[in-house]
C-alpha cells in the first residue's frame, strides 16, 4: 500500500515534468524580414532564437543562399541565443521575390560521455524576402484583405496591394475579383476593383471593391483570387477562402409526434446552422392546443450546433396532467439575441399496453417442470460446494492442532 502511495502522489510530478518542453518549444523573431535589393552590398540579419536549451546549429535555404557569406549562432553574456546571416547578392536575380530561409535546430544532446543519440531534431525557421526590381514595367503582388466570413446583406470590403518593381512607369492599372464556389462549379462572380494611373518605381496601389452578399448567393465555402490588369497584362493571384452564411439556426423535423399521456418522452429534433462557426443556443418550449392556447411549458434545454451543418438535438415532451387529442409542440432556439421557432402538430394518445401472449397449459405444465429441473440442479452444485468448503475447513484445522501439539 505505501508503494500505491507514493507512486500515487508522484505520478502528477513526473507529467508535469513532462509536459513542461512542450510548453517552452523553440522559436525564433522576426518571423520574416525584408532586404533591400542592392547588388554587391552586405546585407547582415540577426534573428533571437526563443527557449533554446543548449547548443544550436544554423543552415540557410533557398535561392538566395548561394549568395550567403556568413552564417552563426552565438549566446550572449545573458545566455540568449542568437542567429546572424550575412549575404551579398548581384546584379544577375530576375525580377521579382527572392527568399533565403534560415533554419535553426537544437543540437543532440550528448550524456555522460556517449554519444549524442539520434534522433527527430526541433527545428524553426525564419525567412528573408528581397523584391529585385526588373529594368522594364513590373507590378508585384504585395497583399490582401478580404472578408473571411460573408454574411447575407452585410456590405464587405476589399483591398489589394500591389507594388511596381520595374524601372518604367505603369500607366494604368484596374482588376476585379473572381469569386467561385467549392460546391458548385457553375457558380462565379466578379467584384470589380478600383483603378489607378501613373505607378512609378517603388512605388504601391491599394485597389478597392466591396461585395454584399445577396439571397442569390448559398451559403457555403468559396475562392475569392485577385486579377490585376496593369498595361496589357494581367497579373492573378492564387485564390483565398471564405465562407457566406448568416447568423441563422432552424428547426428542420421533429420524431416521433405521437406521446403517450402522463409520460415524460423525449424528441429528435434537426437544428440546421448556416453560420461559419459554432452557435450555442436554449431551447425552450410548450404545448398548446391548436388554436394557441397553452396546456403545457417544458424545460429549458441548452444545445449547440457547429459550422453549416444539421445535427440532432433532444426536447423532452412532458404529457403530465394533458388530456388526450390533438395539439402543437412549439419549440423556441434563443442564441445571440435571436429567436427562431418551430411547431409541428402532436398528438397525445393513450398509454399502451403490453399484451401478454397466453401460453397453454401443458406449455406451463413443461415450464414448471423444467424450472424445477434447474432448481435441483442448483440445489446439487450449492449443496456439492457447501461440503467441499467444510472438508477443506476440517482439514486445515487438523494440520492446525497438529502443530500445535509439535
Amino acid at each position: 500500500m505505501a508503494g500505491i502511495r507514493i507512486s500515487l502522489f508522484l505520478f502528477p510530478i513526473l507529467l508535469v515534468l513532462l509536459l513542461v518542453p512542450c510548453v517552452f518549444a523553440l522559436g525564433i523573431t522576426p518571423a520574416k524580414v525584408e532586404a533591400t535589393y542592392s547588388p554587391g552590398s552586405p546585407q547582415t540579419f540577426i534573428f533571437s532564437i526563443l527557449n533554446n536549451r543548449g547548443a544550436a546549429n544554423i543552415q540557410v535555404g533557398n535561392d538566395l543562399a548561394r549568395f550567403v557569406t556568413e552564417k552563426k549562432v552565438y549566446p550572449d553574456e545573458r545566455g540568449n541565443w542568437f542567429a546572424e546571416v550575412t549575404f551579398t547578392h548581384d546584379a544577375s536575380l530576375s525580377p521579382g521575390q527572392h527568399e533565403l530561409e534560415v533554419i535553426i535546430g537544437e543540437e543532440p544532446k550528448q550524456e555522460y560521455g556517449q554519444p549524442a543519440m539520434m534522433g527527430a531534431q526541433v527545428q524553426i525557421g525564419g525567412r528573408i524576402i528581397l523584391f529585385a526590381p526588373s529594368d522594364n514595367k513590373f507590378l508585384q503582388f504585395k497583399d490582401f484583405e478580404w472578408v473571411k466570413r460573408a454574411n447575407h446583406g452585410v456590405n464587405g470590403y476589399y483591398k489589394v496591394t500591389v507594388e511596381n518593381l520595374g524601372k518604367e512607369v505603369i500607366e494604368s492599372l484596374s482588376g476585379k475579383l473572381h469569386v467561385t464556389s467549392q460546391s458548385n462549379p457553375a457558380f462565379s462572380v466578379d467584384i470589380p476593383l478600383t483603378s489607378m494611373n501613373g505607378l512609378g518605381y517603388q512605388q504601391k496601389a491599394d485597389l478597392r471593391g466591396e461585395w454584399m452578399p445577396g439571397v442569390d448567393v448559398p451559403f457555403g465555402a468559396y475562392d475569392i483570387g485577385p486579377e490585376i490588369s496593369w498595361d496589357g497584362q494581367v497579373l492573378k493571384v492564387p485564390p483565398y477562402s471564405f465562407t457566406v452564411g448568416d447568423m441563422l439556426i432552424n428547426v428542420t423535423s421533429m420524431t416521433p409526434t405521437e406521446f403517450e399521456v402522463n409520460k415524460i418522452t423525449s424528441a429528435s429534433i434537426s437544428v440546421a446552422s448556416f453560420w461559419s462557426s459554432p452557435i450555442n443556443y436554449v431551447m425552450t418550449g410548450s404545448i398548446t392546443t391548436p388554436d394557441g392556447v397553452e396546456v403545457k411549458k417544458l424545460s429549458s434545454t441548452p444545445g449547440s450546433v457547429r459550422l453549416f451543418t444539421e445535427e440532432a438535438s433532444t426536447v423532452y415532451v412532458d404529457t403530465n396532467n394533458v388530456a388526450l387529442g390533438d395539439y402543437k409542440l412549439n419549440v423556441d432556439l434563443a442564441y445571440e439575441g435571436k429567436k427562431t421557432s418551430y411547431s409541428v402538430p402532436i398528438k397525445v394518445i393513450a398509454q399502451k399496453v403490453a399484451v401478454v401472449e397466453a401460453v397453454p397449459v401443458s406449455d406451463v405444465t413443461a415450464l414448471d417442470g423444467a424450472e424445477s429441473s434447474s432448481n435441483s440442479t442448483y440445489y446439487y452444485v450449492g449443496g456439492g460446494v457447501m461440503l467441499l468448503l467444510l472438508l477443506f475447513f476440517i482439514f486445515f484445522k487438523r494440520r492446525q492442532d497438529n502443530s500445535d501439539e509439535v
